[in-house]
């Protein structure tokens, strides 16, 4: 029986027990585990990505204040501890945001930013080496930084950071490969100080991410959903606007393969988890809710690229819909993508058996393979084109972040 995947990552708050809670899309516990020593009380914070490529999303957790900034990534389909490693210098105690996915060109990394302190935002691959990181709100920022990852309006994978507490609310989309800042918009009224809580996710099937926020500790439960360019698509309360203890917002697919809005509400003994329709309007009924006692964090799958291998019955590129792209992991029954594959990252594998040996209409079956390696530019969805894998050649292989 394959192994439960995991869907929903709910933290410890602080004071309690570094207590990590795994669950499915229905809110069914898969595995409980505690990632670090129970005299780390500050909470846990966690991410949601498939890391090691077993097709089972795996759990990243990050310690909250008063610990040494250690990731850990742990297997999805095992428990198991795959990796673990510093995030900033062992002495930092300001507790650590994180977020996990796609980090560009179909690699699978972590983002990191502090949750107290400067707004040092940083990226590693899987394994945890250093790719790239950005001091995002500037010098003068110190109230630290929390991180979504996702594709931004050009198509490309981003960082999407909100300010943390006893900040203006801003929002930044920042693309990985060039550093450079896509959007800046402030999700709430700037006297609204208790910081944004955000997540990233394709709530629109066009292969770009639209930009989810929740508002911080002290005023009304909103949740507000944008455009990857910062312009305003809808907002709801996730529960009473009495309710001031803030909202963590993620995403997750419903049964349906349709995005839901899920938000972490409530305080203590009444905290729960609320899944929300992104596409209705007005006053939103929750699609489903379940408790999450004793939670601080509220972690969800990011945006990813598909890998899909096609067989030869199924349709060459040429024959695919120009706005064949990425939505939600899946195959129909015919073999082809439940959903449209995102062609700006990723590689895409066809088989094929159109090409004659000496002449005498001997298939050779080969195997050709789709990449954006080589042709990775800013606006653009599509790649260079075919690679024939059966053909030698030499290929220089070049790292997206040094050029």
């Amino acid at each position: 029986m394959p192994a439960a995947n995991p869907v929903l990552a709910l933290g410890a708050e602080a004071g309690r027990l570094p207590l990590v809670r795994v669950l499915d899309e229905q809110g069914t516990l898969i595995r409980s585990f505690v990632p670090y020593d129970a005299s780390v009380t500050g909470g846990v914070r966690t991410a949601v990505a498939d890391l090691n490529r077993d097709g089972v999303n795996d759990i990243v957790t990050a310690p909250g204040p008063g610990a040494a900034p250690l990731i850990k990534v742990w297997d999805g389909a095992s428990g198991s501890l795959l990796n673990q490693f510093w995030a900033y210098d062992p002495v930092f105690r300001g507790g650590v945001q994180v977020a996990a996915g796609d980090i560009g060109r179909g690699e699978v990394g972590i983002v990191t930013g502090p949750d107290q302190g400067r707004s040092q935002v940083r990226v590693f691959n899987s394994q945890g080496m250093l790719r790239t990181s950005w001091d995002v709100f500037g010098p003068s920022s110190t109230r630290g930084v929390r991180v979504a990852l996702g594709y931004a309006a050009n198509g490309n994978a981003a960082v999407f950071a909100a300010a943390g507490p006893g900040s203006t609310p801003q929002v930044k989309s920042i693309e990985i490969r060039t550093g450079q800042t896509l959007a800046s918009f402030t999700a709430y009224a700037p006297t609204m100080t208790g910081g944004a809580w955000i997540a990233a996710a394709d709530l629109t099937g066009d292969g770009v991410s639209e930009i989810v926020t929740g508002a911080g500790s002290g005023y009304a439960p909103q949740v507000k959903v944008f455009s990857g360019t910062g312009r305003p698509l809808t907002e709801f309360l996730a529960t009473s606007a009495l309710d001031h203890h803030g909202v963590q917002v993620g995403v997750v697919a419903g049964s349906d393969g349709q995005p839901r809005i899920a938000a972490l509400i409530g305080n203590g003994g009444s905290k729960q988890v609320r899944l929300f329709d992104p596409r209705s309007s007005g006053t939103l009924a929750p699609l489903a809710s379940f408790r999450a006692v004793g939670t601080g964090s509220l972690a969800t799958p990011s945006d990813r690229s598909e890998v899909k291998r096609f067989d030869g019955s199924n349709p060459t590129p040429r024959l695919l819909p120009q706005a064949y792209r990425h939505r939600a992991a899946g195959v129909t029954t015919a073999g082809y993508s439940a959903f449209p594959i995102r062609y700006g990252d990723g590689v895409v594998r066809f088989g094929e058996s159109d090409l004659a040996s000496d002449g005498f209409g001997t298939a050779w079956g080969v195997t050709r393979s789709w990449t954006n390696e080589g042709a990775y530019s800013q606006g653009q969805n599509v790649g260079r084109g075919w690679i024939i894998a059966e053909t030698p050649s030499l290929i220089r292989e070049v790292d997206p972040f040094s050029g």
